[in-house]
């Protein structure tokens, strides 16, 4: 486990696209290390699982089951997706919501 003081750093797409601004989501959700890395490893599992809606639940399930602060995740998750739709520089909706957002 990392102390507090250290740098978080992530191995998601979701991480590697937004970065710092990743971690001040989570922090904002109030999650500790252990919440930010057990987002980020959700990410990590989800990839390999699009589309499948209800893989997506389970492993979110599991990876949270043991964390006092279960809400956080979820929010967080919510959170870091929409802003990661907002940035990826490929995906449609990000497109839309750049120019939503200059308008």
């Amino acid at each position: 486990m990392t102390s507090e003081t250290e740098q978080f750093i992530g191995k998601s797409m979701e991480y590697d696209v937004l970065g710092e601004e990743f971690v001040q989501i989570c922090q904002q959700n109030g999650l500790d290390n252990e919440g930010i890395r057990i987002v980020d490893e959700i990410y990590q599992e989800w990839l390999d699982n699009l589309g499948d809606i209800v893989a997506k639940e389970r492993i979110a399930e599991e990876k949270v089951r043991d964390y006092d602060n279960q809400m956080a995740v979820i929010r967080s998750l919510s959170a870091i997706s929409r802003a990661y739709i907002e940035e990826a520089s490929g995906s449609p909706l990000g497109k839309f919501a750049r120019k939503a957002r200059e308008n």
